[in-house]
């Protein structure tokens, strides 16, 4: 038996993206981009270039994007909850991709509906 701190705490399935989905997240005067790796109604895991601005640890405002820049959803809250590299052990030289764990805040029912819509259609369940 694991302990419970090692236990999964997500209350909804985990959708892994199978198709390309992308945040376009508001940092001070501009935009970074990430790949969106998981999401669900709840959250989002998201990887981060690592040359890119690390995200704050406070609530920030992303947009979904489709491979062809098509908005998915606009102007969701989320606060970052997790962070850590991606592959802290790679091999390539530069800084390696984050990856950020994030919690969404303050969705309406529309929001969460559209979000599971959005998470079947790009994603498979875990």
């Amino acid at each position: 038996m694991f302990p419970a701190q090692a236990m999964e705490k997500r209350s909804l399935v985990r959708y892994r993206m199978k198709d390309a989905l992308f945040a376009a997240i508001q940092v001070e005067n501009s935009y970074s981009m990430a790949n969106v790796v998981d999401l669900n109604s709840n959250g989002a895991g998201l990887h981060l270039a690592g040359k890119e601005k690390n995200l704050p640890e406070e609530v920030i405002m992303f947009d979904l994007l489709s491979q062809e820049k098509r908005i998915v959803l606009r102007s969701l809250l989320a606060r970052v909850v997790y962070t850590r590299a991606a592959n802290p052990h790679g091999n390539d030289g530069g800084d390696p991709p984050k990856r950020y764990g994030l919690q969404f805040v303050n969705l309406s029912a529309l929001e969460k509906r559209m979000l599971d819509l959005v998470a079947k259609k790009y994603g498979l369940p875990e």
